[in-house]
């Protein structure tokens, strides 16, 4: 696991208990882009949840919540900028300096059919990712779910739970969080480790290399680390058929 990762916990735990946010809608839009398969899509945020799910339309559509205190309304100097091609979808959310007062959350719905690049990078926020994409997800404060992912470099939170089940296998995949525990269905050839501090290690459908109560090794190419230092690790076979809601 990174170094350094259990100070950064610590923290961007402080930072969140500095947070004030009411829980009234202030604001909500929603936005349509045509986006080509195999392009890019990538949502950067402090404070909010992030969900990507799957549709039977034919744009990227993607719904944003604002929520603060509504005597406050919403800050100057906040804002969301949304940068649009046919090959790219890019969100940033700016907050103006001093105490966040103000979350955004993320809907984005897919084309069913449409397999993506995401990025998606929170501080404070839970994502929930479903379609046959390419994931590089991460968060601080919260958790990541993940169903039937292509591939890509994987999932890492500090604070909160992962469940991931990917459909392809990507060479240095991670899968990674320091408070929480993992549950990840792989494809039956994947290769990977998994390892806890604090925990314990289970792997059902895959014949194992090394094994202890809380580390396993199952060799061959190309290799994933799954760890977590306090929560358990579950790790088994995908199923032939993922749920496409």
């Amino acid at each position: 696991m990174r170094s350094g990762v259990l100070l950064a916990a610590m923290l961007l735990s402080w930072a969140a208990c500095s947070i004030t946010m009411g829980d009234d809608l202030l604001e909500e839009r929603t936005e349509s882009f045509s986006l080509e398969q195999g392009g890019n899509l990538s949502i950067r945020n402090v404070n909010g949840n992030v969900n990507i799910e799957p549709w039977d339309g034919s744009v990227v559509e993607v719904v944003l919540t604002i929520r603060g205190n509504a005597g406050m309304g919403i800050p100057e100097g906040f804002e969301t900028k949304a940068v649009a091609t046919p090959s790219s979808l890019s969100y940033e959310v700016e907050y103006p300096e001093g105490p966040n007062t103000v979350s955004v959350s993320f809907i984005v719905r897919v084309p069913r059919e449409l397999s993506l690049n995401v990025v998606v990078e929170l501080e404070n926020g839970s994502i929930t990712m479903v379609g046959p994409h390419f994931v590089n997800l991460g968060t601080s404060n919260g958790s990541i779910t993940v169903e039937g992912a292509a591939g890509g470099d994987g999932a890492e939170t500090t604070n909160g739970n992962i469940t991931a089940s990917f459909t392809g296998f990507s060479s240095g995949m991670t899968l990674e969080t320091v408070n929480g525990s993992i549950r990840a269905s792989l494809p039956a050839d994947a290769a990977f480790s998994a390892e806890t501090v604090n925990g314990n290690v289970t792997v059902e459908g895959f014949n194992t290399t090394a094994s202890s109560s809380t580390g396993v090794t199952v060799q061959g190419e190309p290799a994933a680390e799954i760890g977590t230092v306090n929560g358990n690790i579950t790790v088994d076979v995908i199923q032939a058929s993922v749920s496409g809601r």
